[in-house]
């Protein structure tokens, strides 16, 4: 995976990763206050939707400081944000099942190409508006 990564830019691929998480520590810091006696599937749908709007948010970021194609930023980007989420859901003392662990993997991966891909295209669309 680090093939991939400049040397220059592991340091944006983490504070991207660190980025992404924020909207999990929040949830994490008002969701005992927030889904009280809902049911899981509720949780890991917020968890999902929250993932992928950061995992969008670090992509684009990324992708626009780094230069690079949405597959070189956004599965990295993915992939680093789901292990710093496994740390801090695991220095936090939450055990989760398959739908708690799948659903912010799943969101991260989609959300850090969907963001970087976003900024992809408003780049070729920046160069076709100049070109005419």
């Amino acid at each position: 995976m680090f093939v991939l990564i400049k040397k220059i830019a592991l340091r944006e691929y983490f504070s991207g990763a660190l980025l992404a998480n924020v909207l999990i520590f929040l949830l994490s810091a008002f969701g005992p206050i927030t889904f009280f006696g809902e049911s899981i599937i509720q949780v890991a749908l917020a968890t999902y939707v929250l993932t992928m709007v950061g995992g969008a948010w670090a992509g684009f970021l990324v992708a626009r400081k780094t230069g690079q194609n949405y597959v070189k930023v956004g599965f990295p980007i993915g992939l680093i944000s789901y292990c710093f989420y496994g740390i801090f859901i695991t220095l936090m003392g939450v055990k989760g099942g398959f739908i708690e662990d799948f659903a912010p993997l799943f969101g991260f991966l989609v959300g850090g190409a969907m963001g970087a891909r976003y900024w992809e295209i408003r780049v070729l669309n920046a160069k076709k508006s100049k070109g005419q």
